[in-house]
């Protein structure tokens, strides 16, 4: 591929620059010596042990002098470090090399020669260049395991961003052991100097030399920490040291804001305002066709935070070139959505210190861009390189970064907007007609993926193709079943408004079941990794960082088994909710279908480590009750299936926009299949399959003797005028019940009243004494 011509001219404009701004030099006199011990041994060797890291800024003069040295102690150290890299911005950087030497005993040997240092762009590429950083490429000669490879320069900043202060951050390597790290930092007694440190015991030396404190940090044989498995990004867990006067985050803002300036001439976004103004009115859809229009149409090219010391390129030069950094990407959105009359600005975040950005001394840290603009009172963040984002304007799903700050004059660092931790979710749900009989059964698959797993959905089937993808999961269910065999086509669509990926298929699944230590009976207890593997397990050992969690998480999995013999049961709940996860296991068995529903959702990001046997044992009881099983009697084929089995949900395809054509699905034609006899209990059942997928019932054809396209449909019309004459004779019939029903129960009443009134046995009659007579007297 061939580069343009205005690429080739700039390029070398830039390689020119960076010759010129790259020298070799002696060291400065004002820095420190510092030795190094070269038999320090690590208590965990690596590939390379880290002999000395030395730092020293003099403030006043802007120059820092860096000083290493590494042993190189396999043959894959060597190949990693073979090749001394120094990489630097010519437009804000001037570096002066002193030596790049080999030590093998006794023997130095200085590679840093003029003739062989090359100059190269950071991130070349066929038609890419990175415009603000270059490198310094030495190709090191006759280098062995066991060479100690040190190294000096200098480098002498030219910024006029914040000139007036002075900034260092000091980092020692990750993870890693050190004979000797040495930072220090030289400024004027009337600067109003502060610093930070990683850890309280970590404090400056003070001395004064002249008219200038010096401040050194100094350690010797420091063996590191080991990093630990799944510690949070945003814990830093190696030594670090922070100094700067500047006095407040306004500071940094009102000087960045100042050098984020607009081209009053540059006209390039005006047509591109017009026109998405003129095809919609409404204010969130012209937000949506900003962000798509600049993530979807530019590439970005990646950053530091070097690079953020020079302002973005102008919104015209992007718009000519289709690609910049995530500075470039953010100015040139923030810029068109001002020209909807939508109010927006950048904003810088640290993808490094994250939310720890807020507990540090003000100077730039910056290493990405974001976008925050405000809609009908609402107030959002958008990353404009992130590909194939939905959601619309208001549910686009960000990383956390935690704070950022705003490029306008006198603004204070800011936290991000609170996010819907709902706004993603995964959801799997798996519909299985359980065939007993020693036929295969049939599972339908749907996965419904919302926010941020639709977004990789949709990045994974642009890069790798839908027949890719359908191969990876066949062999995915091969692998879970032990046998897996494609019934149609997978289907899947894409509503990126709602942002919305939904996924269907169906499979032929056999050799599963497992027959049960009671006669007759076959359990079914596939694996549940969907929610097995979301959380990992800590270590026993006890840690010293944080456990860091997938946030947000939501996952949905849902099981469905059809067979005709399963007895109806009562409905089980199980809840787990602690600070950490939010569990639920809800099953119901009816008669003939049996559901069980699991939810999972994370709380936090990490688990601190006091709390780690806490979060262990919350975990231990949820993948107890994730495991499921279900008992099902043999000799059972499988139920029929419905119209739209493996197919995607008529709900979404009614919302989506447009809904593109389903696939059809053309199940399999499966010969006829005697069920052997000890699976069947004895008696031996014969399961015809037709060709269309359902059993019995003749497939409409066309003319080539094949499933007409509307079978489906047909199937699914006859089989409802069924249903619909079954319920008719079947309601005919309870009526002739009711009423034979009836006229049983008055005979019988009748027949109850006359023998009573007929039948009854009488009492004898007791005769009455005679009563005396009672004359009156005459």
């Amino acid at each position: 591929m061939s580069m343009p011509a205005e690429t080739i001219g700039a390029q070398d404009q830039v390689l020119a620059a960076a010759k010129e701004s790259l020298t070799f030099a002696s060291a400065p006199l004002w820095k420190r010596p510092c030795p190094f011990r070269e038999d320090f041994k690590a208590r965990q060797p690596g590939h390379q042990t880290h002999l000395l890291v030395d730092r020293q800024v003099n403030a006043e003069e802007r120059q820092t002098f860096v000083h290493g040295a590494i042993r190189l102690e396999t043959l894959q150290g060597v190949h990693r470090h073979s090749q001394w890299r120094l990489d630097f911005d010519p437009q804000c950087q001037s570096v002066a090399i002193h030596s790049v030497k080999i030590h093998r005993g006794s023997l130095q040997t200085e590679q840093a020669l003029a003739d062989r240092v090359h100059i190269v762009n950071r991130d070349a590429g066929p038609d890419q260049l990175d415009v603000e950083g270059v490198a310094a490429l030495l190709i090191l000669e006759d280098v062995r395991p066991g060479d100690i490879l040190e190294w000096a320069y200098t480098v002498h900043e030219k910024s006029p961003l914040l000139a007036e202060f002075a900034m260092a951050m000091f980092t020692a390597p990750p993870s890693a052991a050190i004979g000797c790290f040495h930072f220090s930092i030289r400024f004027r007694q009337t600067r109003p100097m502060k610093w930070k440190s990683s850890s309280g015991d970590l404090c400056p030396e003070e001395t004064l030399e002249k008219a200038d404190i010096v401040w050194i940090w100094n350690r010797e044989n420091f063996h590191g920490n080991w990093l630990e498995e799944n510690t949070p990004e945003w814990h830093i867990d190696y030594p670090w040291v922070q100094v700067s006067d500047c006095p407040d985050w306004e500071t940094v803002s009102t000087a960045l804001a100042a050098r984020w300036r607009d081209d009053p001439n540059d006209s390039s976004l005006a047509a591109v305002a017009k026109k998405i103004a003129r095809e919609d009115n409404n204010i969130h859809r012209q937000i949506e066709h900003a962000i798509e229009f600049v993530q979807d149409e530019f590439r970005a090219l990646p950053s530091d935070a070097v690079s953020f010391l020079q302002p973005p390129a102008t919104p015209a030069v992007i718009v000519r070139r289709r690609f910049g950094e995530s500075k470039d990407l953010a100015f040139l959105l923030s810029r068109l959505l001002l020209a909807l009359n939508i109010t927006s600005r950048p904003v810088l975040v640290s993808s490094v210190w994250r939310k720890s950005l807020a507990s540090l001394l003000p100077m730039p840290l910056f290493d990405r861009a974001l976008v925050e603009y405000q809609a009908l009172g609402e107030t959002r963040w958008v990353d404009p390189t992130a590909k194939r984002q939905g959601g619309g304007s208001l549910h686009r799903v960000i990383c956390d970064y935690g704070a950022g700050l705003p490029v306008t004059a006198s603004s204070r660092l800011q936290s991000a907007p609170q996010s819907d931790t709902r706004a993603s979710v995964y959801e799997l749900k798996e519909s299985i007609l359980l065939d007993t009989s020693g036929s295969p059964s049939w599972m339908s698959v749907t996965v419904t993926a919302t926010g941020s797993h639709a977004e990789a959905f949709r990045r994974e089937f642009e890069m790798e193709g839908a027949a890719a993808i359908a191969r990876k999961r066949l062999q995915h269910f091969a692998a879970r079943f032990n046998n897996a065999r494609r019934i149609g086509e997978m289907e899947f669509r894409d509503d990126r408004a709602s942002n919305v990926f939904v996924l269907a298929e169906g499979y032929e699944i056999n050799d599963f079941l497992v027959m049960d230590a009671k006669p007759g009976l076959c359990r079914l207890a596939p694996s549940n990794d969907f929610l097995l593997a979301a959380l990992k397990m800590p270590d026993p050992e006890t840690r010293r960082t944080p456990f860091a969690l997938p946030y947000p998480t939501n996952l949905v999995y849902i099981v469905e088994v059809h067979c005709l013999a399963l007895p109806p049961g009562i409905v089980q709940s199980r809840d787990i909710d602690s600070e950490f996860v939010r569990f639920t296991r809800f099953r119901r068995t009816l008669a003939g279908d049996w559901t069980i529903k699991f939810t999972l959702s994370t709380l936090t990001d990490a688990v601190p480590p006091g709390q780690i046997e806490q979060y262990r044992e919350t975990l231990r009881e949820l993948r107890s009750e994730a495991s499921w099983s279900l008992l099902a009697p043999v000799g059972q084929p499988r139920p029929h299936q419905r119209s739209d089995f493996g197919k995607i949900p008529t709900s979404f395809q009614k919302e989506a926009s447009p809904p593109p054509a389903p696939a059809a699905v053309r199940p399999p034609v499966r010969s006829v299949t005697p069920t052997p006899p000890a699976l069947a209990g004895g008696r031996a059942h014969e399961i015809s399959h037709s060709p269309n997928g359902t059993n019995g019932d003749k497939p409409a054809q066309g003319s080539n003797g094949g499933a007409a396209a509307g079978a489906p449909e047909t199937r699914y019309k006859r089989r409802k005028r069924h249903r619909r004459r079954h319920r008719s004779a079947e309601g005919k019939m309870k009526g002739h019940y009711v009423a034979i029903s009836l006229a049983v129960t008055v005979v019988a009443l009748l027949l109850i009243y006359f023998c009573a009134k007929d039948g009854a046995p009488k009492l004898p009659s007791v005769p009455m004494p005679d009563a005396p007579v009672t004359t009156s007297p005459q």
